[in-house]
């Protein structure tokens, strides 16, 4: 693969060649995380003998990974959305993976992991303020990927939203991205794009953003119903069924199953065994 994008940077036939050179970057640096977290054995760095690296270092190293490659972005690529939001995407699968844990001492508190919860906080809100100065009418221009990474960000959201550990604002992760409103938003934009863009859907099959407009609020009627001081929004209009059609079932088992799907695992209380290593 690093000769593929060496060859491809030295030999671009497209403006788009460039871009992609920036998309496999920035998905390495995930794919290295999700390896991390389905590795049981663990992960060897370059160099050294211990059988993992702590999460706090792994953070590190994965992060200046991040920093050469914005480091080293075209000029006139420096505002592509596309390349933002998969660089926003990656840094935050880089920083939550101090989400996993073993259930912590109640008065144990880390600094430097708050700090990186916060970090993916950030990166988080970056994603969805990128997504929201899209116009409906440009989704269709955007990859599929898009898609999974709103489900991939939506998830992220919901556990810092309700991440239980010593140190965490959870009020304060509320106040800096609302879960709700900007989940609603989201649908709200995705349910635009057909009637935007032209598009013009039949039957129960439809585009893929519209799909996941109708997907979406069962997902925000759930998250509803774990956080604090939250109406569980309603999600179907009066006299409509709430059941899934088969081809959103399929659609919702595709978007739920994409490979990030492995920070629900993650989180769940006791289940996983990965302890976090201060640096």
């Amino acid at each position: 693969m690093k000769e593929c994008l060496e060859v491809l940077t030295e030999r671009k036939e497209t403006p788009n060649d460039a871009v992609l050179v920036q998309l496999v970057q920035a998905q390495l640096v995930v794919d290295k995380v999700i390896r991390r977290s389905w590795d049981e054995s663990g992960i060897t760095a370059e160099g050294l003998d211990n059988p993992r690296l702590p999460t706090s270092f792994f953070i590190q190293t994965m992060r200046q990974q991040l920093q050469r490659i914005k480091g080293r972005i075209p000029p006139e690529l420096a505002d592509n959305k596309v390349v933002l939001f998969h660089l926003y995407q990656a840094e935050m699968a880089v920083y939550e993976t101090a989400l996993s844990r073993s259930p912590p001492r109640v008065e144990d508190v880390d600094v430097t992991r708050i700090s990186h919860l916060y970090a993916c906080l950030a990166a988080t809100k970056n994603w969805f303020d990128l997504l929201l100065t899209v116009s409906p009418e440009e989704y269709v221009s955007l990859p599929i990927t898009i898609i999974f990474q709103v489900s991939h960000c939506l998830s992220t959201l919901f556990y810092l939203s309700t991440f239980d550990y010593p140190g965490w604002d959870r009020e304060a992760v509320t106040r800096t991205a609302d879960l709700q409103f900007i989940s609603q938003q989201v649908i709200d934009r995705l349910d635009s794009v057909a009637e935007a863009a032209g598009i013009q859907n039949e039957g129960t099959d439809g585009d893929s953003w519209s799909k996941a407009a109708r997907i979406l609020p069962k997902l925000q009627a759930s998250w509803a119903s774990k956080l604090p001081n939250t109406v569980v929004p309603a999600v179907n209009a009066v006299g409509q069924s709430s059941a899934l059609s088969s081809t959103d079932e399929g659609f919702l088992e595709a978007y739920l199953n994409w490979p990030d799907i492995w920070l629900q695992h993650q989180v769940d209380d006791g289940a996983n065994s990965l302890e976090w290593q201060a640096a």
